[in-house]
């Protein structure tokens, strides 16, 4: 194989077992040398887990803010959940929208920082790791490891919208410009990385607040740049020129609150109905 051929490029996945990571992981193997898959936070829709996540936001944040956003999740699931449920079979396509199971390798995780894995992944010698759908912190002994480093698949636009359900964040503040997908290198920080490419979904505003589904089909819609952007970076042993991030505003987010949801959208009514005031006087 030519050593200039991007399918030479060794690459480990790290991440969470859901259909939309499983349509990555096929869509790796078809133009990279995919080694292995390693997920991690199996558990991670059970209700043990989601009941541990809840007691350890009470802890760190209260618990009157962590109603507010469990409140937020109620809702939610209430005014949008069926609807999204329908968008999901209808947009996406079957590589990206089911759960399958799959031959390639692939291990089962409790904690990935653990020396085990750290040394298998050593053992395979990839040139990049790419993660994405998930909520740990990767830490220096394993994103050190690839020759290239890791890279993640982030669902939006950074440094502006970094942490998490920042698609949903976008869409609350009426900004679908930063609805899209990014492509960055792990460092020490939340998604503050290096940033290898990104852009914006166009049709970002065109399903309302569906912001589950309409972040993962961003992130479908961005693979093409995405694969131009690892071709090019194998091609140059790891090196690429950055995405700009000065003079950007960088702001990290976290889980939507309930309260949050209706103040912008009370302010967002009042702002329209100012200006149709404002138009019919004129």
């Amino acid at each position: 194989m030519n050593k200039l051929d991007p399918k030479g490029m060794k690459v480990v996945f790290v991440g969470r077992r859901t259909g939309v990571n499983m349509g990555i992981i096929d869509w790796l193997d078809e133009n990279y040398t995919f080694c292995a898959a390693f997920f991690i936070e199996e558990e991670w829709s059970s209700r043990k887990a989601r009941m541990k996540e809840v007691k350890k936001r009470i802890r760190r944040l209260g618990l009157l803010r962590t109603l507010d956003e469990l409140l937020f999740f109620g809702f939610y699931t209430l005014r949008y959940g069926k609807e999204e449920n329908r968008l999901w079979t209808r947009q996406l396509t079957e590589q990206f929208g089911t759960n399958s199971t799959f031959d390639k390798p692939c291990y089962s995780c409790d904690n990935i920082h653990k020396v085990s894995w750290l040394k298998k992944i050593k053992e395979i010698a990839p040139d990049i790791i790419l993660g994405t759908c998930t909520r740990t912190i990767f830490k220096p002994k394993l994103f050190n490891i690839p020759k290239f480093g890791m890279f993640v698949i982030h669902e939006g636009i950074t440094p502006e919208y970094r942490g998490l359900y920042t698609v949903g964040w976008a869409l609350l503040h009426g900004k679908p410009e930063y609805v899209g997908y990014t492509l960055l290198k792990i460092d020490e920080g939340i998604d503050s990385g290096p940033i290898l490419c990104q852009g914006s979904f166009p049709d970002a505003d065109k399903f309302g607040f569906y912001w589950r589904f309409v972040g993962h089909l961003a992130l479908v819609h961005g693979l093409p740049d995405m694969k131009q952007a690892l071709d090019a970076l194998y091609r140059h042993n790891g090196a690429f020129d950055e995405v700009p991030q000065v003079g950007r505003i960088s702001k990290n987010y976290s889980w939507i609150r309930f309260s949050s949801y209706l103040l912008i959208r009370w302010r967002a009514l009042l702002h329209r109905l100012s200006n149709r005031e404002t138009t019919r006087r004129a």
